[in-house]
C-alpha cells in the first residue's frame, strides 16, 4: 500500500506518495489519500517541483522554531521570577542560581548551595562565567 502525505499547494489539499524515488525531482500531486485520483490542471497532470517543497517545508520549520523559542522565553520570563528584584536566572552545577540586582547597585545570587554578591556588573559576570554557568532567563542589567 502507498502512503501519502498531505500537503497544501496554492491554497487547495493534495497528497504526495512518501515512497517516492530519492532520484525524482518532480511529484505527482493526487486529490485523495489513497492516491488513485491524479490531480488534473488545465493543461494535464498536476505536478510539483521537490524542491519547492523541500524550500517550503524548511520556510515552515524554521516559523515553527522560532514561534517555540518566543513562547519558551515568554513563559520562563513570565513566570519563574520569585520577586520584584529578580533580573536573571542562570544554570549551573548547583542547578538553577537566581540573580538580583539590589537599589544600590550590588547584585545578590543565590542557588540550593551557596548564595554570593558582587559589587558590580563585571563582577558578576566575571563569577559566572568562572563556575561555567549559562543564561537561561532575563539578563544582566
Amino acid at each position: 500500500m502507498k502512503k501519502s502525505e498531505k500537503i497544501k499547494y496554492k491554497g487547495k489539499t493534495y497528497y504526495i506518495d512518501s515512497n517516492t524515488d530519492k532520484s525524482n525531482t518532480k511529484l505527482f500531486l493526487y486529490t485523495d489519500p489513497e492516491l488513485k485520483k491524479v490531480a488534473k490542471s488545465g493543461s494535464g497532470t498536476l505536478m510539483v517541483k521537490k524542491s519547492d517543497i523541500e524550500y517550503k517545508l524548511g520556510e515552515s520549520i524554521l516559523k515553527f522554531r522560532k514561534l517555540v523559542r518566543e513562547e519558551i522565553k515568554n513563559i520562563l520570563e513570565e513566570s519563574t521570577y520569585e520577586n520584584d528584584n529578580q533580573i536573571a536566572i542562570f544554570s549551573g552545577e548547583e542547578g538553577l542560581t537566581y540573580i538580583e540586582k539590589k537599589r544600590d547597585g550590588t547584585y545578590y545570587g543565590h542557588n540550593d548551595e551557596f548564595d554570593f554578591t558582587a559589587k558590580n556588573k563585571s563582577e558578576l559576570v566575571k563569577k559566572l562565567k568562572n563556575w561555567k554557568y549559562k543564561l537561561i532567563s532575563g539578563k544582566i542589567i
